[in-house]
């Protein structure tokens, strides 16, 4: 449904779905990982080069695991799941991955430290990506500035590209963003827009029926004062059937982009003992976002 400022909101289980689809797609990129760094110079050891590529490929692998946990388990209060916790996360993978790729000078570290750029841009605003772009920039212009020796004759030239490469990648990332805000943000006015329609055509419907029935309760008013009592009862009758006219057609089924809500809407029915209606609670719709289960039906006799 719509956010007050019409942004469509998903629901439960689109982010469930989202966030499983998210946690599915990091486990491949740990996997991939893992098993590109097993297999490329110098590998896993527990010595020299080895005990670095272990100790940083499992801190990746630590950091992307984390990120998993924290979209599917919420363990931290509420303003560090919505994306705080994920990009303190992102920013330790990003400094792990250019340290594996330093030492190592492998194509899985390259692989990670795209992914995890990408996922930055798309997943958080540009307040907490910016600062892990440049974090990944400041990393990988280290040895083209001279800050660090290279590892390699051609290090600074592969690196000069590398930068380029994540530049791109955060660009086209954050466009991603900004397209599916920008969708979003027409879904919800549509929603809106749609509703302001509804809101429009009950508001006629009511008022054409009230207004007759002002006049038909005037006229019988008037018909009582000349004790002409039949006459008066059949205007109360005529205005009784407008009235129930128009709440037969307020009760009609709506656009399902017009009615989202959580359970059923209240009913009209009659009180025992007396002539006037009142809303009555329904019972909760079997499937959450429609109400076609419990549409609301006038009832009179």
């Amino acid at each position: 449904m719509p956010s007050r400022d019409g942004h469509v909101q998903a629901g439960p289980e689109s982010r469930r779905r989202n966030a499983i689809a998210a946690a599915c797609l990091r486990l491949a990129v740990i996997a991939m990982l893992v098993g590109g760094q097993a297999t490329s110079p110098p590998g896993f050891g527990l010595t020299g080069d080895r005990l670095a590529v272990t100790a940083l490929t499992a801190a990746i692998a630590v950091a992307l695991t984390l990120m998993v946990v924290v979209r599917l388990w919420p363990i931290l209060p509420r303003r560090w799941n919505d994306g705080p916790a994920e990009a303190v996360l992102i920013g330790l993978a990003l400094v792990a991955t250019i340290a594996l790729d330093m030492v190592s000078d492998s194509g899985p570290a390259v692989a990670v430290l795209m992914f995890c750029v990408g996922a930055a841009a798309v997943r958080h605003p540009l307040s907490r990506s910016l600062p892990l772009l440049l974090l990944a920039l400041a990393g990988l212009g280290s040895s083209v500035t001279g800050l660090l020796p290279p590892v390699a004759p051609d290090a600074q030239e592969r690196d000069v590209s590398l930068c380029v490469s994540v530049c791109v990648v955060f660009a086209v990332a954050y466009a991603i963003r900004q397209r599916r805000a920008a969708t979003a943000a027409q879904a919800g006015e549509a929603v809106l827009a749609e509703r302001a329609r509804i809101a429009r055509e009950i508001h006629d419907i009511l008022a054409h029926s009230l207004s007759a029935q002002i006049v038909h309760l005037e006229g019988a008013r008037l018909l009582l004062r000349a004790d002409r009592s039949p006459e008066a009862l059949d205007r109360v009758e005529r205005a009784r059937e407008l009235a129930k006219k128009g709440l037969e057609e307020r009760a009609g089924p709506l656009p399902r982009s017009a009615t989202t809500p959580s359970r059923c809407p209240p009913r009209w029915t009659r009180s025992p003992g007396s002539s006037a209606t009142r809303p009555a609670r329904s019972a909760p719709s079997s499937s959450p976002g429609s109400n076609a289960a419990c549409r609301p039906r006038p009832s009179w006799r």
